[in-house]
């Protein structure tokens, strides 16, 4: 399969402290890699360096095949048209409608060019794919924690991204809500051939959509493999998730 992200001996540091220490990850198209370990190990800080949020100290990220060590404004602009990034938050736009949070990345991408009605459309396309089409003039304040993911989804969405990146996608929703998101991403990969990078702690969604799990642990790949590799796992570490 075509490999759509690499990554080789990824290093990043923060004050001195040394948080990725030689990462190497590679995502193939049509798959979903899940990356999993304890909190405030790098993972964030790994999806960020993909797409510019953060620069590595070194270390190589090629994205489609092109290496992104170099890239100016406008071309991690384009990159960022085909790799969305859901942030933990959602981080949603609180002054702006649900129709206006939608209409601004669009708006804000030079490299399209559409009118309002054409715009609007691809509003209403976005929302109806996560079921929010009838909050469409509400204010974020008004809509529960689940919405709000699926209104981060659908502002990832209307750029229709090849790649999308996944920062906790489930986290503090209950488990009804928490089924939903993570049929959407069942829904979105299977509607859009999507491929993703999920960092998750829900065993549910680790179970759901993972085809690879790369376990990192004190700034290296600990272990990688399948559902399987790691449900049979006798590691202590890995079986400290799984068991």
């Amino acid at each position: 399969m075509e490999k759509l992200i690499e990554i080789q001996d990824l290093r990043k540091s923060f004050a001195g402290r040394e948080v990725l220490k030689g990462i190497d990850l590679t995502l193939k198209r049509g798959e979903n890699v899940v990356l999993l370990g304890r909190s405030g190990i790098g993972k964030t800080v790994l999806i960020k360096c993909i797409v510019g949020l953060v620069i590595p100290d070194s270390g190589i990220i090629k994205v489609f095949g092109e290496n992104i060590k170099g890239l100016n404004g406008e071309g991690f602009n384009e990159l960022r048209k085909k790799v969305g990034f859901l942030f933990q938050g959602g981080a949603v736009y609180d002054s702006m409608t649900v129709r206006e949070n939608l209409e601004f990345p669009v708006r804000r991408n030079l490299m399209i060019k559409k009118n309002q009605g054409e715009i609007e459309e691809m509003v209403k396309k976005a929302l109806g794919n996560v079921g929010l089409l009838d909050a469409i003039d509400k204010m974020p304040s008004e809509l529960s924690g689940g919405m709000r993911k699926r209104l981060g989804l659908a502002r990832t969405l209307i750029l229709n991204p090849e790649i999308i990146l996944y920062d906790e996608p489930t986290t503090g929703l209950d488990p009804i809500t928490s089924k939903e998101i993570i049929e959407l991403i069942l829904k979105i990969q299977e509607k859009y051939n999507t491929s993703s990078i999920i960092i998750t702690h829900d065993m549910h969604c680790i179970r759901s959509t993972a085809n690879q799990i790369l376990l990192i642990k004190n700034g290296i790949i600990y272990a990688e493999g399948t559902l399987s590799d790691f449900m049979n796992s006798q590691d202590k570490e890995i079986k400290s998730y799984f068991s």
